[in-house]
């Protein structure tokens, strides 16, 4: 099991980012199996971007960590909240630090 923190920041384009939805976001990401320690949401043209601090990385490495993350935590969440496939938005990971 890996240790440590890590924060990554997302672009996530192509939904209508309201404060409303950026709220249920951030309830769908802490709901989350992952030990989320913080989650800064900001609204972009198209969308928002959201930066997720971990306290551990669980069962993953430096290096499995992000493409599960993305697929898993952060696309499921955005298909859940806003309703969209998909194919209808983009995620794009902007920053990972350890």
């Amino acid at each position: 099991m890996a240790g440590g923190c890590c924060t990554v920041r997302y672009l996530i384009k192509g939904v209508n980012s309201t404060k409303e939805n950026r709220i249920d976001f951030e309830a769908e990401l802490k709901r989350s199996s992952f030990q989320i320690d913080s989650v800064v949401l900001l609204p972009v043209v198209n969308g928002f971007t959201a930066e997720i601090e971990l306290t551990s990385l669980g069962p993953f490495d430096e290096k499995s960590i992000e493409p599960y993350l993305q697929e898993n935590l952060v696309s499921s969440s955005v298909e859940t909240v806003f309703q969209k496939s998909a194919a209808e938005f983009d995620v794009v990971l902007q920053r990972l630090k350890f």
